[in-house]
Parts: structure tokens; sequence; C-alpha cells
């Protein structure tokens, strides 16, 4: 998350260190097939997804030195403002 900086930080709405456990227990649900998963997993799933793919992304362009201009341009893309606006509505919750 440093090296996407803000960009990143900024969609995922909740404290970063929130986003990651809940990354980490999903990864580990996945990785051990654990149960609860496919049991309990929700919409938020998904929306965790989508924001493990910009981090991705913004990770790649950090590290191509990409110009401001690339973030501004990815900051206004419809699936960005709609991934904030969906984690903003999932309230202070892990996504």
């Amino acid at each position: 998350m440093d090296l996407a900086g803000q960009p990143f930080l900024d969609p995922i709405v909740i404290h970063p260190d929130l986003w990651v456990e809940r990354v980490v227990t999903i990864r580990d649900d996945l990785a051990h097939h654990r149960e609860q998963f496919r049991s309990d997993g929700t919409a938020g799933d998904h929306l965790l997804a989508e924001q493990l793919y910009w981090l991705f992304a913004l990770c790649l362009l950090h590290l191509a030195d990409a110009p401001d201009v690339v973030y501004d341009g990815i900051s206004k893309r419809s699936q960005v403002r709609w991934l904030t606006e969906r984690a903003d509505s999932s309230g202070s919750e892990p996504a």
C-alpha cells in the first residue's frame, strides 16, 4: 500500500490496517479451503477483489514511474468512483 500511495488509499475508505486484516483473512480462507468463505462470502468480498486489482495496478504504475496525470485520470474513472462509493456506503466496516 505504501508503493501504491494515496490514489489507492482513497478508494478503500477504511483504515489501511483494517483493510489489510480483511485481505489476510480472506486469503487464509481461500488458501486453506475454509468453509467459512464459501458459506459466508458476501458482495463485500467482490469489493475487496476490486480493491486488490487496483492495488496491483497502481503498484505497477509506480514501478514504471508513471506521471501524475495517469493517477489523476485513474481517480476520475467510473470504476474507481464506483469502488469508492461502495466502500463508503459500507461505513467503517471492512469491504
